[in-house]
């Protein structure tokens, strides 16, 4: 799964095709998934899967901590946590 980026701090406003024209120049965008509540408002973190991992590590490197609106984006390699869901895993090289 190291083409699955755990992604967070955008506008709440955002739907999935905003997600993916975010990634879009940094790779092929298979699936996004925005985290909402049970109301259906979103959560503003979600997840993008890319095409390979080199892109999905271009897309950490250049998005992880850019500004988007009044907040900071954060970019992170996705891991299974082994009961079905995922979580963002922080690497050396995404704090440097």
């Amino acid at each position: 799964m190291a083409n699955k980026l755990f992604v967070d701090g955008f506008p709440s406003f955002f739907g999935e095709r905003d997600l993916e024209s975010l990634f879009l120049p940094y790779g092929t965008v298979l699936h996004t998934e925005i985290v909402r509540s049970p109301s259906g408002g979103s959560l503003r973190f979600g997840f993008v899967e890319m095409a390979t991992c080199q892109e999905a590590c271009r897309a950490v490197s250049e998005l992880n901590k850019q500004r988007i609106q009044d907040g900071r984006l954060m970019v992170l390699l996705a891991e299974d946590t082994g009961q079905g869901g995922m979580a963002g895993r922080v690497t050396k090289s995404q704090t440097a």
